[in-house]
């Protein structure tokens, strides 16, 4: 295996990790504890990323950056419709 081969594969691995977030969300129904606005910059990041590697023709990039999009979009779709438990501070 080369670097690059096994660089490729632990970006991949790491930007699937955000699932087992999303995972957590819709099990518990709760997302108290996720930032909006960090989820918001994460979303556009990784879509910058996957865009840049679309300009540039990396592949690695393309689909770390794509899968990375597609979970924090549906992590922000999640915040945005499950209805929150925090009954005190309203956090951002």
């Amino acid at each position: 295996m080369t670097l690059t081969n096994f660089m490729t594969a632990l970006a991949i691995i790491s930007s699937s990790l955000i699932y087992l977030q999303i995972y957590k969300v819709y099990q518990r129904q709760s997302h108290d504890d996720l930032s909006f606005v960090l989820t918001a910059f994460q979303t556009f990041n990784s879509a910058f990323w996957a865009y840049y590697g679309y300009t540039i023709n990396s592949i690695p990039l393309l689909v770390s950056g794509s899968l990375a999009f597609l979970g924090f979009f549906i992590l922000m779709i999640l915040k945005l419709t499950i209805k929150s438990h925090n009954h005190g501070w309203k956090y951002i």
